[in-house]
């Protein structure tokens, strides 16, 4: 539920019947672009632009933009059309740093810190960052862990479970966690030289 404070910044959403909110929460929550935003605060934004931003989701997708940020589905006519035009297929750090704040529920600053440690990071379609939390909170690594290797979380699930077992074989149960994952990123960046190239599929950039 928004807070009253942000409400307070989206008044346009009592121009709205309760019945058509509640719609439109429901559909948002189907399309994973904006299921990605449904704890930002400038979510109600979406709710109350719902057919302009679903038809850029839309767009977007078609024309293979695959970094889909909540600014840009809520960018002005003339910004959406300077954004397409510039052809950039990324992120704003910011964004990235924003995103996984909120998902691994941490406001730490070594999240952006240690984000910039990849030179990619701004490339990666928010959708794998949730899958490989997700994963890893499967194999009981700790958020802490996660926030101190955070690179980890940029590459394909397929490259990060195939590290994981080599890891694991190679740690034998030793080692902390922190270990363990920057271990994972190690096997996954080796045949890159380290290069973060890794984290391109041979079908897709992001």
């Amino acid at each position: 539920m928004p807070s009253n404070d942000v409400i307070q910044h989206h008044l346009s959403i009592f121009f709205l019947s309760p019945n058509t909110v509640a719609l439109r929460i429901k559909d948002a929550r189907s399309i994973p672009e904006f299921n990605f935003f449904i704890n930002d605060p400038n979510f109600l934004r979406l709710i109350i632009n719902f057919g302009e931003t679903r038809s850029r989701i839309a767009y977007l997708k078609e024309m293979k933009i695959k970094c889909t940020s909540l600014s840009v589905l809520c960018y002005k006519p003339e910004q959406f059309i300077a954004f397409l035009q510039q052809g950039l297929n990324m992120h704003r750090h910011e964004e990235v740093t924003k995103f996984i704040q909120q998902l691994l529920g941490s406001h730490s600053r070594r999240i952006g810190v240690n984000l910039k440690k990849h030179v990619h990071h701004r490339c990666v379609n928010l959708s794998r960052i949730e899958d490989n939390y997700e994963y890893l909170r499967e194999l009981n690594f700790s958020r802490e862990a996660i926030i101190n290797a955070i690179p980890v979380l940029l590459y394909s699930r397929g490259k990060v479970k195939a590290a994981y077992e080599s890891a694991r074989d190679y740690l034998k149960g030793d080692g902390t966690e922190i270990e363990h994952l920057n271990l994972i990123l190690y096997f996954m960046e080796r045949e890159h030289h380290f290069t973060g190239n890794g984290i391109w599929n041979h079908t897709e950039n992001a």
